[in-house]
């Protein structure tokens, strides 16, 4: 980079060469890091650099009669690793929190790669930030009831380089048996299950409306008469003419208003039954009768 008083005016163009081999031509930048159209610094790919020879990088300028020229005897002290990745946690019986984690070492030996370990409680306001040598890192006497949160980042240690810069810490991962966390868990359960069982309530009382009207329609009910006599019982007492609707003057109508004299018959106890047709001895005789 070339930046660190600003961005330049101008475009400054770089090349660079390993000073253990002098038969090899300097090689120009390939990738240019710009701040708008301005070149600013030049990415150059790990491969094709022996980071344990000394390095040369040359710049130059349209406006300058010299170019300039760095050495750099230690490349591998600038070195800047990719952070590390896929981090796993797990709990243990003897009361300790594992993290492991995995990491890309390119062309160093793993033995080469530190790590630097920040892990931080609910309890706590500022994480604690430990070293180790392996992609392993323990947690002793851990408290179950807090929730704990961890992220690594790793570089180049003394053992092979000292690299000056640690990579870019990795994406934080979480462990914990908060209780709070708990009891809010097991009330979005029961809140789930509730709706769940509503929900089917609801599906079973559609579909037996469903049936219901499936089943008046392939077995019609016999209507029940008890229901057109109601008013009848009811409001009318029982009066079927009135239920009918027939009024009281034509009701009075249909009553005779017409009396009769009683006829009484009574049998003679003198008459044997002889001829029916003679008359009685003090009736009047057919001569009288013809007179």
């Amino acid at each position: 980079m070339w930046n660190q008083q600003g961005t330049p005016k101008e475009n400054y163009t770089l090349y660079y060469r390993i000073l253990n081999f002098e038969s090899q031509p300097a090689l120009p930048c390939r990738n240019y890091l710009q701040d708008g159209q301005i070149n600013i610094g030049c990415w150059i790919n790990a491969p094709t650099v022996n980071l344990f020879s000394p390095f040369v990088v040359q710049l130059n300028s349209t406006n300058r009669d010299k170019p300039i020229i760095r050495e750099y005897e230690r490349m591998q002290t600038m070195v800047k690793l990719d952070p590390p990745y896929n981090l796993t946690i797990k709990a243990t019986n003897h009361s300790e929190l594992l993290l492991q984690w995995q990491f890309d070492h390119g062309h160093f030996p793993v033995l080469c790669i530190c790590f630097q370990v920040e892990h931080q409680n609910m309890a706590s306001k500022e994480g604690k930030v430990k070293e180790v040598r392996s992609a392993l890192f323990s947690l002793p006497s851990y408290d179950p009831k807090q929730i704990y949160t961890f992220r690594v980042r790793n570089k180049l240690c003394e053992i092979c380089a000292d690299a000056k810069m640690w990579s870019e810490w990795s994406e934080e991962i979480t462990w914990g048996k908060n209780e709070t966390l708990i009891v809010e868990a097991s009330i979005v359960q029961s809140l789930v299950i509730s709706l769940m069982s509503s929900v089917l309530l609801l599906v079973l009382l559609f579909l037996l409306i469903r049936m219901e009207r499936i089943w008046v329609i392939l077995v019609p009910r016999i209507p029940n008469p008890g229901k057109k006599f109601e008013d009848l019982i009811k409001i009318h007492k029982g009066d079927f003419q009135e239920w009918l609707g027939i009024s009281k003057e034509a009701v009075e109508s249909f009553k005779h208003n017409y009396t009769e004299t009683l006829c009484s018959v009574s049998e003679d106890p003198e008459f044997n039954g002889g001829d029916a047709k003679r008359h009685p001895p003090n009736g009047p005789t057919n001569q009288n009768l013809l007179n």
